[in-house]
């Protein structure tokens, strides 16, 4: 196992790890934990996430079951058996909304400090991983005796003080000194990606939706998970939203079902996908039942989650969008080596279109959703598709926001080297939210473009060329160096940008700022797209149907065929005898345009 700034390498062939949380303690009937990681699997999934719970295996110190419904061997063998990557998550505190966080009960009659370098502690967190290290260590890839490509070590611990870091540490020597040898993985949001007590790889969880499933039509916006994304790492979320949980006299795990539905997985899973993701874990894809004591005060016997197994193991509509999604990222190798491209936007200010390119095979990926990411209105929309493009860190522009071309009128606000500027242009920005403040560009040539930062607080901004109002523009959503307005054909002389605050914003956002990250005047040499306008067939467009997204793939080597585009999305392909075969879908009712390249005509 390793890793680099692109995906997890699996014996040295990247890997997209499509995984799935699962507790068996909340399932206890071995002969059917079988039946959940074959459920898994068959939905695309290649791995799942699997907590071990202190408390539900030691009854008394010194004390340890792994016999019956606590035999995590046999959990580790099934796993193994179905074909899934295991990411073994044994704390010593889980969460989980378990009893104590995981902690066995007697601990509290114990002296010290819980989670801490408190060395009482550590003698009993110690015993615990003894015993449980020396299960997962004999299932690890790296021994070639079992599934297991990652140890999670704690969980949702954001103390990042000398003391915190200390008692890190300790988990992690503890961890390799009873023979872990694959990655050591945390879901603290980078608290420990650097430092003392640093992991492999840090990621952030996300819960964008939160767990109030009452009002189970209102959505938040998409989240740029990205923010945590350092350098030689992957991209990877331990804990994305999969469902919810449900308080006592909350309203049903039905609704939060309906709230963390496939739509939700449609729109919010692909956007992991457009900011650089390539490890997801879903908690939960099967919750279970909250057996006896097990569960904490505020929730009740089920534990049902909403997941897209429920808890009678049947099947959400969530289960078969996991699908679609899940056996696109086994399928298309590319997508495990992405860089962030500067595209185009469509020709429905409506919908954006956030592109990563691999930048060895040059296919692409167009993640198109609603701008507003929480709309419900169906919008048609064209995108651009450009072979040349290049990655965003190999773009320059004719002029930065800090450029004295740049005329700013009212009161912007110009920063840089910010943790937000991280995506910008030489890292600087300029922005305003006051409705009136203004920019103006004088520049040659017969081509414009404003590039900026699109991000949930952003609002609309109005935009003229020669005086002469050419657009409104929404910049919310999420994408760094977007271009927010594009305009070419003009006469080739002197002519005047202008950008103003509208002072307005989407429903999707909660203010009106609007970025000035640069300005661009192409040359006139400067090639056209290789496709200017996709769908090409008149009276055909992209549609977005309410709450939706689509990933159109470009410039793919389909076995021995050359896709250059399909606006029907990739469920999966594969080369099967001397025969290319690939699966694409689409909305019923909706246009679907594949364009396929040949030496010579094919036999059709």
């Amino acid at each position: 196992m390793s890793y680099d700034g692109y995906s997890f390498l699996v014996d040295g062939d990247r890997t997209y790890l499509w995984s799935g949380e699962f507790h068996y303690f909340r399932l206890p009937s071995p002969d059917l934990w079988r039946d959940i990681f074959q459920k898994m699997k068959a939905a695309g999934f290649n791995s799942t996430s699997l907590y071990f719970d202190w408390g539900y295996h030691s009854p008394k110190p010194g004390v340890y079951d792994f016999t019956g419904v606590r035999d995590v061997d046999r959990l580790l063998d099934m796993a193994q058996e179905a074909g899934l990557y295991v990411i073994a998550r044994p704390a010593p505190y889980i969460n989980a909304e378990v009893d104590g966080g995981g902690l066995p009960g007697w601990l509290t009659t114990k002296p010290g400090n819980n989670r801490s370098d408190d060395p009482q502690f550590l003698k009993y967190a110690d015993e615990w991983m003894t015993q449980i290290d020396r299960i997962i260590a004999r299932h690890q890839l790296t021994n070639g005796t079992g599934s297991v490509i990652a140890y999670q070590v704690e969980n949702e611990y954001y103390n990042g003080s000398a003391a915190s870091r200390a008692y890190m540490q300790h988990l992690e020597d503890k961890a390799r000194s009873d023979g872990i040898t694959v990655p050591l993985t945390g879901n603290n949001n980078g608290t420990f990606n650097t430092g003392t007590g640093a992991l492999d790889v840090d990621g952030p969880d996300s819960y964008p939706q939160g767990f109030n499933c009452s009002t189970p039509t209102k959505w938040n916006g998409v989240p740029d998970i990205s923010y945590d994304h350092p350098a030689g790492k992957p991209l990877y979320s331990p804990e994305f939203q999969g469902g919810a949980f449900d308080p006592w006299g909350g309203p049903g795990y039905d609704k939060c079902a309906e709230l963390i539905n496939d739509q939700f997985a449609d729109v919010f899973y692909k956007q992991n996908i457009a900011v650089g993701a390539t490890a997801q874990s879903f908690y939960m894809t099967y919750g279970g039942t909250n057996w006896g004591w097990l569960g904490m005060p505020e929730n009740y016997t089920s534990y049902d989650y909403g997941a897209a197994i429920r808890e009678t193991r049947q099947l959400d509509p969530k289960y078969y969008e996991d699908k679609l999604i899940g056996y696109f990222t086994q399928a298309v190798a590319p997508l495990t080596k992405t860089l962030p491209v500067n595209a185009a936007q469509p020709d429905n200010s409506a919908v954006v279109d956030t592109v990563r390119m691999n930048p060895d095979t040059r296919t692409q990926f167009h993640v198109l959703r609603h701008a507003d990411s929480a709309s419900t209105s169906v919008d048609r929309t064209h995108v651009s598709v450009d072979f040349n493009a290049q990655p965003a860190a190999d773009t320059s522009y004719t002029y930065d926001d800090t450029d004295p071309a740049l005329q700013y009128a009212g009161s912007w606000s110009h920063v840089a080297d910010q943790s937000y500027t991280g995506g910008d242009y030489k890292k600087t920005e300029s922005f305003s939210n006051h409705a009136g403040d203004s920019v103006t560009i004088p520049f040659t040539g017969s081509a414009v473009r404003w590039i900026g930062s699109k991000t949930n607080n952003h609002g609309y901004a109005d935009v003229y060329l020669d005086g002469v109002k050419e657009a409104t523009v929404d910049d919310s959503g999420s994408q760094s160096q977007a271009v927010l307005f594009q305009k070419s054909g003009l006469s080739d002389g002197a002519h005047t940008l202008e950008i103003v605050v509208d002072g307005r914003h989407s429903s999707g956002s909660s203010d009106d700022y609007v970025s000035v990250d640069a300005v661009d005047v192409p040359t006139a040499g400067a090639s056209a797209p290789t496709y200017p306008v996709v769908p090409q067939q008149p009276g055909t467009a992209i549609t977005l149907d309410g709450r939706d997204s689509h990933i159109i793939t470009a410039n793919y080597r389909l076995g021995d065929s050359q896709l250059q585009y399909s606006t029907s999305e990739i469920m999966t392909n594969a080369t099967i005898g001397n025969r290319d075969v690939a699966v694409v879908y689409g909305d019923p009712g909706s246009d679907g345009e594949t364009v396929l390249r040949y030496a010579s005509k094919p036999t059709v």
